[in-house]
C-alpha cells in the first residue's frame, strides 16, 4: 500500500466511476482498477461493490477512505512543511517585513528598533479587525457588482456604465462602512 493507492480509492469514493476517476488521476482505467483490486488482495477486503452502473463504497470501505483522506491531507502537510524548510522567505508576510525593514535601512532606523516597533505594536485584535473588514468590503463588493450586472440592459456601452456605477457604488460604500466598522471595533 502506498500513498498513490490511497489517493485512487478517494477518487473512485468521490466519483463514483472507475473511468472518470482514472481520468482525475491521469491514469487508464485498467491500471487503475488494478491497483484498487490489488490493494482489496492485499488488506482482504471489499472496498467496492461493482455494479454494471453504480459503484458503491463498502462499510468498510468507508472507514478505509476516511482514513485514506487522513493520511493523504498529512502528506500534504508534509510536503508543504518541507517545501517551507526548503525556502523560509517565501510567504506574503515575510515580503512585507523584508520590504518594512529594507525601507528602516534607507531612513536609518536600525534592524533592532525596526523589530522592537513591530513587536511593541501588535495587537492580536487587528487580525480579527482586518478579517472583519475584509469579510465585510467583499460582500459590498459583491453584492452592489451584482446588483448593477443584474439590472443592466443593452449593449457594451451600457455594461461599461454600470460596471463604472458599480465600482462607484462599491467604493463609497466601503468609505462608510470603514468608517463604522473602525469606529464600532476600535473606539
Amino acid at each position: 500500500m502506498n500513498l498513490r493507492d490511497l489517493k485512487y480509492i478517494c477518487a473512485v469514493a468521490d466519483l463514483k466511476h472507475f473511468g472518470r476517476a482514472a481520468e482525475y488521476c491521469n491514469i487508464s482505467q485498467p491500471t487503475l482498477s488494478g491497483q484498487i483490486k490489488k490493494l482489496e488482495n492485499e488488506l482482504g477486503v471489499t472496498l467496492f461493490e461493482r455494479n454494471y452502473k453504480v459503484i458503491r463504497v463498502t462499510e468498510i470501505g468507508e472507514k478505509v477512505v476516511s482514513l485514506a483522506r487522513q493520511a493523504n491531507l498529512a502528506a500534504d502537510q508534509i510536503n508543504k512543511v518541507a517545501i517551507e524548510a526548503q525556502d523560509p522567505l517565501s510567504g506574503s508576510i515575510s515580503i512585507g517585513l523584508i520590504g518594512g525593514w529594507v525601507g528602516c535601512q534607507n531612513t536609518g532606523i536600525t534592524t533592532a528598533s525596526y523589530l522592537y516597533g513591530i513587536k511593541i505594536d501588535f495587537n492580536p485584535f487587528y487580525i480579527t479587525y482586518c478579517l472583519i473588514k475584509t469579510t465585510v468590503f467583499a460582500f459590498i463588493i459583491s453584492s452592489v457588482s451584482s446588483y448593477f450586472g443584474y439590472y443592466t440592459k443593452g449593449g457594451a456601452l451600457e455594461v461599461g456604465t454600470s460596471s463604472t456605477r458599480a465600482v462607484v457604488y462599491s467604493s463609497i460604500i466601503i468609505l462608510l462602512f470603514n468608517f463604522l466598522l473602525t469606529d464600532l471595533l476600535l473606539a
